[in-house]
């Protein structure tokens, strides 16, 4: 997701992660925007792994949990239970 290398993914990459993992028609820009506002706690315009974590740690209610599993499905391409970063 990171595509410029610099440990932060900003809106674009955010989206375009959501594109490559063939999720966009399931959400509208305001959406994603807001999905992305979610992760984004100290409202810099960018995510870092801890933002992006810390969103996901603790109790999840079931969109939230779904969202998870569905992306961590495309990101597990072994289908191993892992991810490799």
């Amino acid at each position: 997701m990171d595509s410029n290398g610099n440990n932060f993914v900003n809106f674009a990459e955010f989206k375009k992660a959501i594109f490559d993992f063939r999720m966009s028609n399931e959400f509208t820009e305001p959406q994603l925007l807001a999905m992305f506002n979610s992760f984004d706690r100290n409202r810099d315009g960018k995510l870092s792994a801890e933002e992006f974590l810390s969103q996901l740690r603790g109790e999840m209610n079931d969109y939230r949990r779904d969202l998870v599993e569905r992306v961590f499905i495309i990101l597990d391409k072994s289908a191993t239970g892992y991810v490799a970063i």
